[in-house]
């Protein structure tokens, strides 16, 4: 479950790479990230993916709607694993790759007797 909650605060971080590179090659040394990066406290791991998420709005911001229809390509030891519009890639490769996880963290969070905060709308926590 850390290593899944770790990987949602990371994924925010991926837009700003998105925006920022033409490319990311996932077997390249310089590519190892802070998912691999232990946490050892919530505060800290929720600050991890707050950071990313100020910073990839940051580096949205500039962005003209004509480089957001450039390609972006991930590549994993040269072999390219796909190239898309960036706006594709943030829509289908990060918010619903973060979606997905979430959802799982909520079913890890809820077999473990946490209540889950509501996500879209009540849930079974919140009713009272």
């Amino acid at each position: 479950m850390g290593g899944l909650a770790a990987h949602i605060a990371l994924l925010p971080h991926w837009g700003t790479l998105v925006v920022q590179e033409r490319e990311l090659d996932l077997g390249l040394p310089a590519s190892a990230s802070s998912a691999s990066m232990p946490f050892t406290t919530v505060p800290e791991l929720l600050s991890r993916f707050d950071r990313h998420v100020r910073d990839t709005r940051a580096a949205l911001e500039p962005v003209s709607d004509e480089a957001m229809r450039e390609n972006w390509t991930l590549k994993n030891r040269g072999v390219t694993v796909f190239s898309m519009p960036r706006v594709a890639v943030l829509r289908g490769f990060i918010l619903s790759h973060l979606i997905h996880h979430r959802g799982q963290l909520t079913v890890y969070l809820r077999l473990r007797d946490v209540p889950v905060p509501s996500v879209y709308g009540p849930t079974a926590d919140s009713r009272g």
